[in-house]
């Protein structure tokens, strides 16, 4: 669920029906089986350790207990920043670069296809601006835009030099 959330966030306009409906859904599971999985076995050691047993632990007993905290927590942080966008997009920016150069000197293909690790539906060109449309934010199209003049640090969308999202 972690994996889902975290490439939902990290595309422009964040496949925000897939990212809700698996919050939505595993949320509440999740939260109650987190529960129930720490519940039991607090209640398992506890009553253990009252009956005089010793449990004998492994050196690796806490990572059954720090994993699923470990994961809601990136989890939460994938939804309230958006690091997996950037760290998506850094990774990706050489190949952006390419296909935008390519985009304005009119040499680069208008098909389908993948730039860096992003699936682009289409890329236009307008007013010197490139649009690479990666996926749709609620109903508009939604993307990474170049643009020397528009994508500066003032902007909201701004992720790096001459680099925006945008949604129409």
């Amino acid at each position: 669920m972690t994996l889902i959330v975290v490439l939902g966030v990290s595309n422009p306009g964040g496949y925000i029906w897939m990212t809700l409906w698996v919050c939505a859904m595993g949320g509440p599971l999740g939260a109650l089986g987190l529960i129930l999985w720490y519940g039991v076995h607090c209640g398992a050691y506890g009553l253990a350790r009252s009956r005089g047993l010793h449990l004998r632990r492994t050196k690796r007993a806490w990572l059954g207990w720090i994993t699923t905290p470990l994961a809601v927590l990136i989890m939460l942080s994938a939804i309230l920043t958006d690091w997996p966008l950037r760290a998506r997009f850094a990774l990706s920016r050489p190949s952006f670069q390419s296909a935008a150069q390519a985009a304005v000197s009119g040499t680069s293909s208008r098909r389908i296809r993948f730039v860096g690790l992003y699936f682009v539906e289409r890329t236009r060109v307008e007013n010197g601006d490139v649009y690479f449309e990666t996926g749709a934010d609620m109903l508009d199209p939604a993307g990474f835009m170049y643009s020397p003049t528009r994508c500066t640090p003032s902007n909201p969308n701004f992720i790096s030099q001459n680099w925006c999202t945008y949604s129409d």
